[in-house]
């Protein structure tokens, strides 16, 4: 199997109530969660230990990445674990309920979806539930695997994804097979009981969803209209009023192109819009923006089979633009949701993909925002 060394993030930044413990004897490293009571080990040099971000449900994260030849598409392993605070409700609840309730939470980033297994047995000696799913995902498919099991006063979820050849990979299994295998729990509990102010709630999930706690109460200096030069990028924009700038995470940003996002959450009830802005240059764009309207196309229709007919904006136009697409979708899965994609290949060596999300009526009372945003893009010469 062939992988690339990366730098132990975690070392330089270590993530609160997390931290890496290295034994001589062994090799990889320990991951040590005191407040949420686990440990695991990776199983060598070849793993990353990346920032924890219990925000987004994230206790623990551990990476491996894939060296690529020439054409190849990224290739990831990488395993989170999750640690909720045990609901009241929770408590006598079976963990296949779990499963069937959160089946769209953990699995909807996937399509056509097979190989599905459900399999019961232990995880740091306590009854677990797994399962083992393969889909197509963007170019190609992916693999996500989901533990569940509850001890003390949480419910821990590990899942594990898979992208392209590393789906396959039996090496990469067995390593897999071995950090889980070295999940313990730090202090035994004498049984499972629930923790007072846990929410009877669904996880925010990292790795194929979009969804998350988010933080209340930012500061309202971070919430001022900005103009951004994006430098290398060859582009500037405005974040409109009201948006907060989110940082890009380092495999958003590897393994997705992803450049900025951006989020606003309304006043109204589950109204919110978020913008992300993707960026390539013409020699390393991974497929032609015709491709990627096809591509974006066609995930959209099987993930929402209530929508309306997708519209492309045939009068739209951008200067310096060789040329430009905007898709315009219209779904409903639980609640109304809006997407506009716009495809860019520039006059000046870089390909953009932006993605403009928004839920329930943000599409209307917010389209303020989300025209200023749209009108102020503009690309750079080189």
């Amino acid at each position: 199997m062939k992988r690339l060394l990366a730098l132990t993030l975690l070392l330089a930044a270590p993530a609160v109530g997390m931290q890496a413990a290295f034994d001589e004897e062994e090799e990889g490293a320990e991951v040590v969660n005191e407040e949420k009571n686990f440990a695991l080990r990776t199983p060598n040099d070849d793993w990353d230990i990346m920032p924890a971000d219990p925000d987004q449900g994230v206790d623990a994260y551990v990476l491996t990445q894939y060296a690529l030849n020439q054409g190849e598409q990224a290739a990831f392993g990488e395993l989170r674990v999750t640690a909720l605070g045990l609901a009241r409700s929770w408590v006598r609840k079976p963990l296949v309920k779990f499963a069937e309730e959160w089946r769209d939470v953990y699995e909807g980033h996937l399509l056509n979806t097979r190989e599905r297994k459900e399999t019961t047995g232990t995880l740091g000696g306590a009854e677990s539930l797994t399962i083992d799913v393969t889909g197509d995902w963007e170019s190609g498919e992916a693999r996500r695997t989901y533990t569940f099991c509850k001890h003390g006063q949480h419910l821990y979820v590990i899942y594990v994804d898979r992208t392209y050849k590393a789906v396959r990979d039996e090496d990469l299994q067995e390593e897999l097979d071995g950090i889980l295998k070295s999940f313990r729990f730090i202090k035994e509990a004498d049984k499972t009981k629930s923790k007072r102010g846990s929410k009877d709630e669904a996880p925010p999930v990292a790795g194929g969803g979009d969804s998350g706690k988010r933080k209340s109460g930012p500061d309202p200096k971070l919430l001022r209209r900005k103009e951004i030069d994006g430098g290398f990028w060859r582009v500037s924009f405005v974040k409109p009023k009201g948006f907060l700038m989110e940082t890009v995470t380092p495999e958003e940003a590897t393994r997705y192109k992803l450049k900025y996002k951006m989020r606003l959450t309304s006043k109204d009830r589950g109204a919110e819009v978020e913008i992300r802005i993707y960026a390539d240059s013409t020699k390393s764009q991974q497929r032609t923006i015709k491709q990627w309207a096809q591509v974006t196309e066609k995930y959209f229709l099987q993930r929402y089979p209530e929508h309306q007919e997708p519209e492309v904006d045939k009068k739209f136009k951008m200067p310096m633009t060789k040329a430009v697409i905007r898709l315009l979708l219209l779904g409903k899965k639980g609640q109304v949701v809006h997407f506009e994609h716009l495809f860019i290949q520039g006059k000046n060596d870089r390909q953009y993909r932006i993605q403009i999300y928004s839920t329930a009526s943000a599409h209307r009372t917010k389209a303020k925002q989300i025209d200023e945003f749209r009108e102020n893009f503009e690309l750079k010469k080189k």
